[in-house]
């Protein structure tokens, strides 16, 4: 199976336990794999970094990069909007004093912790800041753009920063430890709010379309689709009918949040779900959790199938 979904999920985990330093490393590690004249800055003892910490050479392409712990918070984002300031007003006296070359673009990079965008008083200073100066082209580069910039990259360079090959996932090798994990873990971890079953079983492929879903998830969920009868085999030997309902009902509450986090992009509703399923504060190696993934996968599958996680294709009278 082409392995194109694991290795997005697998960059996107690693960015997101990133932070400071740490996230600011990663970036660089994709940047100079994504443009061979890209440089890294690092401080140097009083001078500092000049307030660059990195450019792309002879194209006048800088970026500052911000690694907060803790996006969301009110503190993180003023401090954000001070720095984005600061650090461009310090950058360009540096470069009319000859360090460097000419900005034509400065790029403000921020750790935004999966989520989309940028905070609105951010985008403002970013406006202010073009019409200040206007012969030079200001933008931000959130986690989304850099997961984006990534799977643009060579498979061999996304090994390379993921630091280990990336197996394919196999739907068939479904470990009932594993599951039981999940499941365990789901008990403790999301709410059992109650819905009304529907129960409908939409044609498959029709309702991956209706739901706008990328070719790189479709091909994922219907490999998992193949499997889900050894899931429906252990769960009938190990649980019992109501706790499936109940297990039905987590991943609908799994799915209504998403909706509320991301209520335009199918790919990330689903992607939150995924990682919504499983304990990520445990370091997994990169077999295990390719494991984990390739079981949720299964699971989504079953209830996608069969429950009202994505909506159903609209019927036609």
């Amino acid at each position: 199976m082409n392995s194109e979904f694991l290795t997005e999920v697998m960059f996107e985990n690693k960015m997101l336990k990133c932070m400071g330093n740490e996230f600011q490393n990663l970036f660089y590690q994709v940047m100079k794999k994504y443009n061979k004249n890209f440089i890294e800055i690092k401080p140097q003892g009083s001078q500092g970094d000049r307030k660059c910490d990195g450019y792309i050479k002879n194209e006048g392409i800088f970026y500052q990069v911000y690694g907060p712990e803790d996006a969301s918070n009110a503190q993180t984002q003023k401090y954000a909007i001070s720095k984005l300031k600061e650090d461009f007003e310090g950058l360009y006296v540096h470069t009319n004093n000859g360090h460097y070359e000419t900005v034509k673009e400065f790029h403000f990079v921020i750790n935004t912790k999966g989520n989309q965008g940028i905070y609105p008083d951010l985008a403002d200073k970013l406006n202010e800041l073009s019409q200040t100066y206007t012969h030079i082209e200001f933008g931000y580069i959130d986690t989304n753009e850099i997961i984006s910039i990534f799977m643009d990259l060579r498979s061999n360079h996304k090994r390379q920063i993921l630091t280990s090959f990336i197996p394919d996932i196999n739907f068939a090798d479904i470990k009932f430890s594993i599951v039981q994990d999940i499941v365990s873990y789901l008990s403790k971890n999301v709410s059992r709010n109650i819905f009304t079953d529907h129960l409908i079983v939409p044609d498959f492929h029709k309702k991956i379309e209706f739901n706008n879903l990328s070719s790189k998830i479709s091909n994922a969920l219907e490999e998992a689709d193949s499997c889900v009868y050894k899931l429906d085999e252990f769960l009938i030997e190990s649980y019992s009918d109501t706790f499936k309902n109940e297990l039905c009902h987590i991943y609908k509450t799994l799915y209504n949040e998403s909706k509320e986090l991301y209520p335009n992009n199918s790919d990330e509703q689903f992607k939150y779900i995924l990682n919504s399923s499983y304990d990520k504060k445990n370091t997994l190696d990169i077999q295990t959790e390719n494991q984990y993934i390739s079981n949720i996968l299964i699971i989504m599958a079953k209830y996608f199938s069969s429950c009202d996680i994505f909506e159903e294709p609209k019927k036609i009278d």
